[in-house]
């Protein structure tokens, strides 16, 4: 068997190597998974984990509520599961444990019983929805479902 030749590293492997770790690197940050009740509380309002947070991509994990109408571009995640519509039904108990996720694709309605998994970027603003009129301290945009 023939002696093995040693690589010769050049500047087109070198540029290579560096970017895949970049890449290798970014994706190996895990978002930090945040409980819903660390981030807004009833009584105390926004909490200090929400503005260290702030434009900063977290997971969480929550409840889809049925949507407010058909084509909303987004969805509420709350705390516990919820079969109706809250903002619907004047009678319904609505938890204090809500988040409104804006996704950037189109999204299946999840059964109000499955707990889902949501990773995006969290936004501590006052904002309204242009839309339906669904006004909240804070937000996820860029969301992706994970489950």
């Amino acid at each position: 068997m023939a002696p093995r030749k040693p690589i010769q590293l050049n500047r087109r492997m070198f540029v290579g190597a560096g970017a895949a770790g970049l890449c290798l690197g970014s994706t190996a940050r895990a978002a930090p998974e945040v409980r819903m009740d660390k981030l807004y509380h009833e009584d105390d309002g926004i909490l200090p984990l929400a503005h260290e947070l702030d434009g900063q991509r977290i997971e969480i994990t929550g409840f889809m509520a049925p949507p407010l109408r058909a084509g909303v571009r987004f969805f509420v995640l709350a705390e516990q599961p919820m079969s109706v519509c809250p903002f619907c039904d004047e009678t319904a108990n609505w938890p204090g444990g809500i988040v409104p996720v804006y996704t950037n694709r189109s999204f299946r309605v999840a059964p109000f019983w499955k707990r889902i998994g949501v990773a995006g970027e969290l936004v501590v603003e006052d904002f309204v929805d242009p839309d339906t009129g669904f006004a909240s301290p804070m937000r996820i945009a860029k969301a992706v479902i994970q489950g």
